[in-house]
């Protein structure tokens, strides 16, 4: 058995008005999380960040993106654990093949996007890229966790559609049930089926919030609550994660509030009431075991006790 993971930060330095400042960040947090937590090796990891020169083949340009996107599929056995990490802009377009509910696909900037007129882009990855070069190509027996800290995330790995158009009666915390990938009916063994799991930072008609100092919002309370209880499950986690986006936010907000009017501090607490963070879980294959099941078992057998 293998690990593989890429772990992807981009901060668009050349882009007036959209710089990001906590990618590297990102980056650097979640490769010392696979080492120190859940066993990967430094070998296993690599990294594509925009500080190096355009021509560099580790630059996260749209083809390099997508080349190392597809060797990180390349090979895989089952038994094998795969990690993909994007912390950088993400960004909605309007659907073309008609399986979106809400006629838009979900992107994710790479970093030669064009931008175009008002906050659009084009050279971006979409959704249904993502899941036809890596969703698709996990083996039976192989799992993938997929990790967007990044706006309009939610279902930016695949679409959800259930072909019953019913609940399944499953609880899941917080938020309500919004999976991301298509629920496909199990043959056999469930554990045959590749285990795909997907985490976002939000919903997709939503943006990130960007209150943390020392890396993504979303990230960082990823790895604070995964660290603070590495047996939790799926749920458990998802549940911790959003507490913990909470209370970041909150205390943040609290700091800002000596320099604020009355009045914006009114704005602020209206705006708060319905842009609360809302992390998203997804899951293909096998929903309720893997909601039930610790999430070290997602990335590996050589998790760090």
């Amino acid at each position: 058995m293998g690990n593989k993971a890429l772990l992807v930060g981009i901060r668009y330095a050349s882009l007036e008005g959209h710089v990001l400042e906590s990618t590297y960040q990102d980056v650097e947090q979640l490769r010392e999380f696979l080492i120190n937590s859940v066993g990967f090796q430094s070998t296993d990891i690599m990294e594509l960040r925009d500080d190096v020169e355009p021509s560099d083949p580790l630059y996260p340009s749209n083809a390099n993106l997508v080349k190392a996107m597809e060797d990180l599929v390349s090979d895989v056995q089952p038994g094998d654990h795969l990690v993909f990490h994007f912390s950088g802009h993400g960004s909605q377009k309007p659907d073309l093949n008609g399986d979106e509910d809400d006629k838009m696909d979900e992107a994710i900037w790479p970093a030669d996007v064009i931008l175009v007129e008002g906050d659009d882009a084009d050279n971006v990855i979409l959704d249904d890229n993502i899941k036809s070069i890596l969703v698709d190509n996990v083996p039976d027996g192989a799992s993938l966790v997929i990790i967007l800290d990044c706006c309009h995330s939610g279902t930016g790995a695949g679409n959800y559609t259930d072909p019953d158009d019913e609940d399944d009666g499953q609880a899941h915390p917080l938020p309500r049930r919004k999976l991301a990938f298509r629920k496909l009916t199990k043959t056999g063994n469930s554990d045959a089926n590749p285990v795909v799991v997907s985490w976002a930072a939000c919903p997709d008609p939503k943006a990130t919030l960007s209150f943390s100092r020392s890396g993504g919002y979303f990230l960082e309370a990823f790895v604070e609550a995964f660290n603070e209880n590495p047996g939790a499950t799926h749920q458990e986690l998802l549940h911790c994660v959003r507490m913990k986006m909470t209370q970041s936010a909150e205390s943040f907000l609290e700091e800002q509030r000596p320099s604020m009017t009355k009045g914006r501090w009114k704005r602020i607490q209206n705006w708060w009431k319905t842009e609360q963070p809302e992390p998203v879980l997804g899951v293909l294959y096998d929903e309720d075991g893997v909601l039930c099941s610790p999430v070290v078992d997602t990335f590996g057998d050589g998790a760090a006790s």
